[in-house]
């Protein structure tokens, strides 16, 4: 690849290196003669190359020696060739005066550093000066952060190029991804699942990842990270309870009831893909067209037949439009009445090929689910109530504007279209903006089931085990698993912490839920009826968490014992309740009743009030006062059905039918 020039004979119209042994020429001009060919040659040169002779008026191809190709290969050279090269020593030379080079391209990288520029023909006879200055040292090699520094001194890059561009062209997708592999790699203790998980992420190749790596590696990013490098970013939220969401995530998957839609501009720039493996597991969408892609999953009970798990859209006529298909909003909502003709014309075209006819007469359930050709969304094999989870790109046009409002964004008015007619469908802010007035503008009326999550861009500082993007990925698999089913239990009342959200919301996302709650039924009722009876049995040593734990089982989810306690606790404390003037009351007296019913010793010596019995927030999730307003629909349900004492009866069921009134149960 590489041979000895003949130093007289060289018109400097190809570049040079200078090594140990004498100064050399590339065999073939293609090896230099575009950007990456140049980076790859010199990642190929085996010898120990101490400076560069670099002509700026270069042959090429597209190239006018006006242009100065040469000038791109020393940008190349410092910040896209391996590290061995970038802080060589080089001599430029050129026919036209340095001024008048700079005038018309400015690149500080031919002023400084470790460059000597020298005027054509006289840089020919310096050449030699040159090379014997670099092999005995007298001209050294600068350092890559020297490179760095010079740039940022002299560049306005930093306030010229977006990071949300950058994070949105691959970048962020590449970095979640990342994160997620990291997230297996380093959370211990999770068995064979995580093995196989391992195992399967690895094998993962993204068709885009080799285009993205050699971006990475230009000028154009480089610079840019250089520019921002002294700029502070946050990191990334820790989530403490990372390993069971992993667990859950990868022994359970994403609720079975849970369907996606993912509004983003440029969601076909890997983000889309990198979901799909992260949430689904899966390779490939079901349906792709220019601006939706759609993975439905198949059902085993009726083969042939699917219904939409994760749809990704472009715009929000769309979006609306999915949103009016799965009943989420009304049909007032829809862009208009045209476009959603259009969009069901489209999709029967779409799958049923040449076959379509016309969908005057058709809704969209005749077309997307009860299509002859192909059934990809069809209401009759998806789960009896699903749950809608939004993910919205902030920016989704361009902002022209150096003054905006985040309100005039069509996706904040997407969102309160949503919001407005549904306000339990949770949104997810999944965008590259990091403006601090954005996210307090939206965050103001966001609930418990919404988000914010910001795409990594490339200025962020990247570390050796990725565990920023860990984080990142661990908060996108919380939220997604902790909003799926969180609005139809959890009241903000209720004032739990993220840990116990997300262990009862795994109960209630569970296939098996119906099964599992009829267990809490049966364990709770028979308790509470052998208290009742005084014929429950107590180990003299425990307490009613004890007591608890070792009659209900934890398995397949510890929340199952809390759901369990709270019954009966709350079981016995209507019971014990003292009646004053048609109303429940706690006093001493109904204390020592209390505690005489609930299994297990007192946590205090002495029993003056009821939470003196048991820490009501460690055991039931629940403050000691105003009990009935923290109680989960289905123990409304179970307290209703039973047989209280007579002359209680009616009270208990009068003070339970205003409670869930007031509930709007």
């Amino acid at each position: 690849m590489l041979s000895t020039v003949n130093l007289p004979q060289y018109v400097a119209t190809e570049p040079l290196l200078i090594d140990k042994n004498g100064i050399l020429r590339f065999d073939d001009p293609k090896h230099w003669q575009s950007p990456e060919n140049w980076v790859s040659s010199l990642e190929q040169v085996n010898e120990p190359v101490q400076a560069v002779i670099l002509p700026l008026e270069l042959p090429a191809p597209g190239w006018n020696l006006q242009d100065l190709y040469g000038v791109q290969l020393l940008t190349y050279l410092r910040w896209s060739a391996p590290d061995r090269f970038r802080a060589l020593p080089v001599l430029a030379m050129s026919w036209q005066p340095l001024m008048d080079i700079l005038r018309k391209r400015f690149e500080v990288m031919l002023i400084r550093p470790a460059l000597e520029f020298q005027s054509l023909p006289v840089a020919l006879n310096r050449i030699p000066h040159f090379a014997s200055a670099v092999l005995d040292h007298t001209i050294a090699p600068t350092s890559i952060t020297k490179i760095v520094e010079t740039f940022v001194s002299a560049s306005g890059l930093a306030r010229r190029v977006s990071y949300h561009d950058l994070a949105n062209d691959y970048y962020a997708a590449d970095r979640l991804w990342k994160g997620y592999k990291s997230l297996l790699q380093h959370t211990r203790g999770l068995a064979d699942a995580r093995e196989a998980e391992i195992a399967r992420v690895t094998s993962v190749r993204f068709e885009w990842e080799t285009g993205l790596a050699a971006k990475l590696r230009s000028p154009y990013i480089r610079q840019f990270q250089a520019a921002r490098a002294g700029v502070p970013v946050p990191q990334y939220p820790i989530i403490d309870n990372r390993k069971e969401v992993l667990a859950h995530h990868l022994t359970s998957g994403l609720p079975a009831d849970t369907r996606i839609l993912l509004l983003d501009d440029e969601f076909d720039k890997g983000t889309a893909e990198a979901l799909l493996q992260i949430l689904f597991r899966k390779e490939r969408f079901t349906r792709r067209m220019e601006d939706e892609w759609v993975y439905s999953e198949e059902s085993v009970a009726e083969p042939n037949s699917r219904w939409a798990r994760f749809v990704c859209v472009k715009t929000v006529p769309l979006a609306l439009n999915w949103l009016v298909h799965w009943g989420d909003v009304p049909q007032t909502c829809l862009a208009s009445k045209e476009h959603w003709r259009g969009w069901l014309e489209r999709w029967m075209r779409e799958l049923a090929g040449n076959d379509a006819s016309s969908t005057a007469h058709l809704d969209s359930q005749d077309i997307l689910g009860e299509n002859l050709h192909f059934k990809v969304d069809c209401r009759r094999v998806e789960p009896k109530a699903p749950y809608t989870v939004i993910m919205l790109d902030l920016r989704l046009t361009p902002v022209t504007e150096t003054i905006y409002s985040v309100h005039d964004f069509p996706s904040v008015q997407f969102r309160s279209t949503v919001k407005s007619n549904n306000a339990e469908i949770p949104v997810i802010m999944f965008t590259a903006s990091r403006q601090i007035m954005n996210s307090a503008e939206l965050l103001d009326s966001t609930s418990e089931i919404d988000g914010w999550l910001v795409k990594e861009g490339p200025d962020i500082p990247v570390d050796s085990e990725d565990t920023n993007s860990a984080s990142a990925a661990a908060y996108l698999l919380e939220r997604i698993h902790l909003y799926s089913t969180l609005a139809s239990w959890y009241r903000q009342s209720f004032g739990w912490d993220t840990k116990r959200k997300l262990a009862c919301a795994q109960f209630y996302s569970s296939s098996h839920v119906e099964q599992l709650m009829g267990e809490v039924t049966r364990a709770a009722q028979e308790i509470f009826d052998n208290i009742r009876q005084g014929s429950m049995q107590c180990p003299p040593g425990d307490t009613f968490l004890t007591f608890i734990q070792s009659h209900v089982p934890a398995h397949p989810f510890p929340v199952i014992q809390t759901l369990v306690a709270r019954r009966v606790a709350i079981g016995a404390l209507l019971l014990s309740a003292t009646i004053q003037n048609g109303s429940l009351e706690w006093d001493a007296d109904a204390a020592e009743v209390f505690d005489r019913l609930l299994p297990g010793r007192p946590t205090k010596k002495f029993v003056k009030a009821v939470y003196d019995k048991l820490n009501f927030n460690q055991v039931l999730w629940m403050r000691s006062a105003n009990i009935l307003s923290q109680l989960l629909r289905e123990e409304f349900d179970w307290l209703e059905r039973q047989d209280w004492p007579i002359e209680r009866r009616g009270l208990l069921h009068n003070a339970l039918q205003r409670e869930r009134h007031l509930l709007d149960f």
